[in-house]
């Protein structure tokens, strides 16, 4: 999680941007959830998150 990082926020889109594809796919599968609830408890609204690699 240390190299994972926020390229862009964008309305209601953010991108976070993982050192690879497995750490994309686990971040992902397994925390996007609590990342969208983070969010929305910061901002007051819904996001879609959008993974990518570097």
């Amino acid at each position: 999680m240390k190299d994972v990082y926020f390229s862009s926020i964008e309305s209601d889109q953010v991108t976070l941007v993982a050192p690879n594809v497995f750490a994309r796919d686990w971040l992902e599968e397994r925390h996007a959830e609590l990342i969208k609830f983070l969010l929305k408890s910061i901002n007051g609204k819904d996001s879609t998150i959008r993974f990518i690699t570097k």
